[in-house]
């Protein structure tokens, strides 16, 4: 499995599996008109305006060649919540749902999110959509606001959620696995963050780099980090932390050469996209 950015050429594909889950999630809930009338042409129009105005990003999670999967996401259309970030649509194909698929890809869709600076998160689904309303909670989504949608001839209530997503930090370990010294095992640290309610942890490379998200602030995220490397791994080794906004505002005054050489590749436009 593996989760992919969208193309421009993509969207029509993208248009007819949103069409077709859409029919299947929604057949006992809207009436038969409105999802016979239902168009894949007409959808298409709608997110390709969206991808051309840069509006929206799309996210294809596909195994092998299938697409199971994908993600609208991006600057919000909710009205009232216009300054946050919006997931506006993701689906699975019926077979994967369940197994973890939804919630990897719906993590991912977050983080992108987050990654372009939104510190609140809206979506909206049709309130009698049981399953979505109930996945959206797990994933601390809280209703805000209840409002209707006229699908066709008919008016239906409408669930209006909101997160406000964790800040993210980079966690940067001095030392560790240099000549054979101080060796740690990135997916023994990963799972190490993840056990002291870290979240959304990603690790870069193998020299310590540590990308997560935390409701602490940045000093008492620096004093659990260095407390973890210390209990877990029996290492007392300096630990710096820095949030990716700090980050971001301090590359946004970098020189005009950074970053355009092969060696300066930006690690995050690969990994978390800070």
């Amino acid at each position: 499995m593996k989760i992919i950015n969208a193309e421009r050429d993509d969207i029509l594909t993208i248009a007819a599996f949103f069409d077709s889950c859409w029919r299947m999630e929604y057949r006992q809930i809207v009436s038969e008109d409105y999802l016979d009338a239902l168009s894949v042409e007409d959808r298409h129009k709608r997110l390709l305006t969206r991808y051309d105005e840069g509006a929206s990003d799309f996210l294809m999670m596909m195994v092998a060649d299938k697409l199971i999967g994908a993600a609208v996401f991006g600057k919000s259309f909710t009205e009232g919540y216009e300054a946050d970030g919006e997931i506006s649509a993701i689906y699975l194909h019926k077979e994967y749902i369940g197994k973890g698929f939804g919630h990897t890809l719906f993590i991912k869709a977050e983080q992108k999110l987050a990654a372009k600076g939104y510190t609140h998160f809206v979506l909206d689904v049709l309130s009698a959509n049981a399953r979505a309303v109930s996945f959206y909670e797990k994933h601390g989504y809280a209703k805000v606001d209840d409002r209707s949608i006229k699908l066709g001839e008919y008016e239906y209530p409408l669930t209006v959620f909101r997160k406000q997503f964790p800040a993210i930090y980079i966690a940067l370990l001095r030392g560790i696995n240099v000549g054979g010294h101080n060796t740690i095992k990135m997916s023994d640290l990963k799972a190490a963050f993840e056990r002291r309610g870290f979240q959304h942890v990603i690790t870069y490379i193998n020299s310590g780099n540590i990308i997560f998200s935390s409701g602490l602030d940045e000093i008492s995220v620096k004093t659990a980090c260095e407390k973890l490397i210390t209990e877990d791994f029996g290492l007392d080794i300096p630990v710096c932390v820095i949030s990716a906004a700090d980050l971001r505002e301090a590359l946004s005054h970098a020189p005009e050469w950074w970053g355009t050489a092969p060696i300066c590749t930006n690690l995050f436009d690969n990994k978390f996209a800070v």
